[in-house]
């Protein structure tokens, strides 16, 4: 995503566009922290590759704000000397976006448990809308790109497979059954933001999608499929956009 201010202009037009576009004629490219959270949330097009939803916004400003505390390594978002280099407008938008979560960070911005504990449950319900979102495309791509529509639904039914919990194995369904132990599908665990064993320590779609080495799908995920694509199109290819979508780039 791409933001643009016409040039020259008292009260100048914003555009925003995906990465891939061209800058507009008349127009100059902004990173101002102020404007992409303003505009940005405005501007959200369905249509709109890379710029689909809130989460998307989110991305651009993580990047912009992230590079200008200077962030190297994760505990440096924690770090007091690295907030203070925001403007006072800007920790604003990095609390609200929760890109920091230090709750002394919070207060400093606005002075109020009970208003960051209402925020924190807004922010959840709107990342997972736009998971939900994500995925309902993804199942779209599934439907699309395999020939066979029985091979299709087998896809999507692994992809709804129920996830292995850390206390449990795959196959260890009755145990599951019968136990208080909660297990969640793949798809549930997405939505609720647990994509892979590398991002979140715990197995995921991304997991199954990527087949990724060391996980119980290295064998039998999405990109060893050997089913039947639609011409131009194979596993690997297919799971790239899936990837694509679930990292908000689609």
């Amino acid at each position: 995503m791409k933001l643009y201010i016409e040039d020259n202009e008292l009260i100048p037009a914003i555009i925003v566009q995906d990465d891939a576009t061209a800058a507009p004629t008349g127009y100059t490219e902004t990173s101002d922290i102020a404007l992409v959270a303003e505009h940005g949330e405005a501007n959200i097009n369905e249509k709109l590759k890379g710029f689909r939803d809130k989460s998307s916004v989110r991305s651009k400003l993580k990047t912009l704000i992230y590079t200008k505390m200077q962030i190297a390594a994760p505990a440096d978002v924690e770090d007091q000397a690295k907030f203070d280099l925001l403007t006072a407008a800007e920790k604003s938008i990095a609390c609200h976006w929760f890109l920091v979560g230090k709750e002394s960070f919070q207060l400093e911005v606005i002075n109020d448990d009970k208003y960051w504990t209402q925020e924190a449950g807004e922010y959840r319900r709107w990342t997972m809308e736009s998971r939900g979102k994500r995925l309902n495309r993804m199942e779209s791509i599934v439907f699309r790109r395999l020939q066979s529509v029985s091979d299709a639904k087998q896809v999507l039914s692994d992809m709804n497979q129920i996830a292995k919990d850390t206390v449990l194995d795959f196959n260890d369904i009755t145990k599951a059954l019968n136990t208080k132990i909660k297990v969640k599908k793949l798809t549930s665990m997405y939505v609720e933001g647990m994509e892979s064993l590398e991002d979140d320590g715990v197995v995921g779609l991304k997991d199954y999608i990527n087949s990724t080495v060391g996980t119980p799908f290295e064998n039998n995920g999405f990109r060893g499929l050997t089913y039947t694509f639609r011409t131009g199109y194979t596993a690997g290819s297919v799971a790239d956009e899936l990837i694509e979508i679930m990292e908000g780039t689609w």
